[in-house]
């Protein structure tokens, strides 16, 4: 979890280069670096926000996974860097997420209960 928080430069970089796969979505090098960059943030930044426990950061991440290349197409910039548009993304997916575990731990507790 010591991934966050990002220097402004690193921040910018990052940005920067999301913008640089947008023009150029064939440079899978590029593609692969930006891809693992999320995912660490997806990862740490739920955490960092207090928003989920430590034990469930890999959980969202796995819930977040398949989207990754959405958000890497849906950015742009403007008054948000990339990483702030991830903490926007975050902020909402963990409502969602929360909702679908206790709904899911509700779930089990019938199935159990029966």
């Amino acid at each position: 979890m010591q991934w966050l928080p990002l220097s402004e430069e690193e921040s910018k970089t990052l940005t920067n280069q999301v913008v640089c796969y947008q023009q150029d979505q064939t440079n899978t090098t590029l593609y692969r670096t930006i891809h693992s960059k999320t995912q660490q943030i997806l990862y740490a930044l739920p955490y960092y926000l207090r928003l989920l426990e430590e034990e469930d950061c890999s959980e969202f991440l796995l819930f977040c996974y398949n989207t990754i290349d959405y958000y890497l197409t849906t950015y742009r910039i403007g008054r948000l860097s990339y990483i702030g548009y991830l903490t926007q993304v975050v902020r909402k997916r963990t409502k969602y997420f929360i909702t679908q575990k206790r709904a899911m731990i509700a779930r089990e507790k019938l199935i159990y209960a029966s």
